[in-house]
């Protein structure tokens, strides 16, 4: 877990990236091992994303989580904070 968050820390990943790795989570949400499962899924990825206090699985979106942490180390950078 640590490659992907550092990446998202460091890099703004492309849309069709975002994309594509959502498209994985999707299928081994709604299909599991099986790949050729034609089943529909039980609820949309937007109610997926919903943290679980209001009612979702608390899937991460990573576009916004994406944004955070670049907004994250800009903020340190600009107000010069000497974090790791």
């Amino acid at each position: 877990m640590t490659l992907p968050t550092f990446h998202l820390c460091s890099l703004s990943l492309p849309k069709g990236v975002i994309k594509q790795i959502d498209k994985f989570r999707k299928h081994c949400l709604w299909q599991g091992s099986d790949v050729n499962s034609k089943k529909i899924p039980k609820a949309g990825w937007e109610m997926v994303c919903i943290p679980k206090e209001e009612g979702g699985l608390g899937v991460i979106d990573l576009q916004k989580q994406n944004e955070a942490l670049l907004l994250k180390n800009l903020d340190k950078f600009f107000n010069q904070k000497d974090i790791p």
